[in-house]
């Protein structure tokens, strides 16, 4: 009931606007339901209330990209001085002294990963989103 009485008020400005000064905003106006949809158009309230529907559909994309996979890549390079079990233990160790090994490390790494089910929390997010959009264009 309130967000009605809004905007009728936020209409009944634009339109008391576009009567008495509708001739100001284009500099001038061919006829009232020019004047009426130039105000109208322009009230802050109504620009606002377009702009939330636009955010809230782009929200909807976000939520239908839960369907895609992700793709993940990950490389890394270094010197790395390593002093375990294994270099201590191994065959190429002159007289048993050292017991570690220098080395120039090179690693890279690719994740692919596909949800195949989460208990349908990505349909619901998407039937909630798709809702909210539907709700913002009825602002409008």
């Amino acid at each position: 009931m309130a967000t009605n009485f809004i905007k009728l008020t936020a209409y009944a400005g634009a339109i008391s606007t576009a009567l008495f000064a509708g001739t100001a905003l284009t500099g001038h106006a061919d006829t009232m339901q020019e004047a009426i949809k130039t105000a109208i158009t322009n009230h802050p309230t109504v620009k606002m209330a377009k702009s939330n529907q636009n955010a809230i559909s782009h929200v909807v994309d976000q939520a239908k990209a839960e369907y895609r996979p992700t793709v993940d890549i990950t490389a890394g390079t270094g010197w790395e001085h390593s002093n375990n079990n294994s270099t201590r233990n191994r065959s190429a160790r002159t007289n048993g002294v050292e017991g570690h090994r220098d080395m120039w490390r090179n690693e890279a790494r690719l994740t692919i990963r596909q949800n195949l089910y989460n208990g349908y929390g990505t349909r619901s997010t998407v039937a909630e989103q798709t809702n909210r959009e539907t709700s913002a264009k009825h602002n409008v």
